[in-house]
């Protein structure tokens, strides 16, 4: 199965995926994205505070750019528009 990365920037701040996530496909490795991004933004909810600031870059396990997209994005429904992906394997 192959290993996806995911990637958090801000600006010039880089937080990079060391060890990635087995996902099914592109598909799948988009999904899990926008739901990582998702659970994130709900914790800042939960502690008062919202940085939509970032963005989560998808990569698979050569190097090839599979998606990226702001928090911002994420925050404002255009996870909606998506397809929704395979289910992962962990």
């Amino acid at each position: 199965m192959p290993r996806y990365f995911f990637h958090l920037h801000r600006g010039a701040k880089a937080m990079p995926d060391p060890e990635g996530v087995a996902c099914d496909d592109d598909d799948a490795a988009i999904a899990y994205g926008v739901r990582t991004v998702l659970e994130m933004l709900a914790d800042d909810v939960r502690q008062g505070r919202v940085d939509l600031g970032w963005r989560i870059r998808i990569e698979d396990g050569a190097g090839r750019e599979v998606d990226a997209f702001d928090f911002a994005d994420i925050f404002g429904g255009a996870h909606l528009n998506r397809q929704p992906g395979p289910r992962l394997r962990q």
